[in-house]
């Protein structure tokens, strides 16, 4: 089965107050390796909205395709939706990333597609610091559920009308809001 990657890029930085997806953490921007990342699934999305070009420009450096979203100012669930309704037919689940999450490395998204092939589950979330959300694994069957969410909601919404939810450990997932987020995480 063909797991499709989205990584969601199409914030507009408010409390950075810039692009900050093009900031670099170990040698490349933080759009870079999500999408790097997220090379575990067969194909890979990145869905863009404040910084279109910009953004566009550099998940097509890193080899993904792009989906632009015109509504990215109305929430998370937006970029989600658009990211869902880009998939082609044949693609059985979706890898949902957010791009200012550096730390995620390859072998989580590994675990979370790992757990989906044991245990059944169409909904994987990542779990940290006591809450459940992204990365995580969304089986088909979820889709369209995925399209009615609005706002600020993403996949953990759904676990709700899931039928089957795991969960996996995320040791590190500091997203990179704020300048202070940016000098305290991020090495060049």
């Amino acid at each position: 089965m063909s797991v499709a990657g989205v990584v969601l890029a199409a914030g507009g930085s408010r409390r950075m107050g810039f692009a900050k997806l093009l900031l670099r953490h170990r040698g490349q921007t933080l759009l870079a390796r999500a999408v790097a990342a997220a090379r575990v699934c067969d194909r890979v999305w990145v869905v863009v909205g404040a910084y279109p070009g910009r953004y566009g420009n550099e998940a097509k450096a890193a080899g993904a395709e792009v989906v632009v979203n015109p509504d990215w100012e109305e929430g998370l669930a937006s970029s989600l939706r658009r990211g869902i309704e880009a998939l082609p037919p044949g693609f059985g689940a979706a890898l949902i990333l957010l791009a200012d999450q550096p730390f995620v490395e390859k072998g989580h998204l590994e675990a979370l597609l790992e757990r989906r092939r044991t245990d059944g589950c169409d909904l994987v979330l990542s779990r940290y610091e006591g809450v459940l959300g992204a990365p995580a694994l969304v089986d088909r069957s979820l889709f369209p559920q995925i399209v009615t969410l609005r706002g600020d909601r993403g996949a953990r919404a759904l676990t709700r009308v899931a039928s089957s939810v795991g969960e996996v450990p995320l040791r590190a997932a500091h997203d990179v809001d704020t300048p202070e987020d940016a000098a305290t995480w991020l090495e060049p």
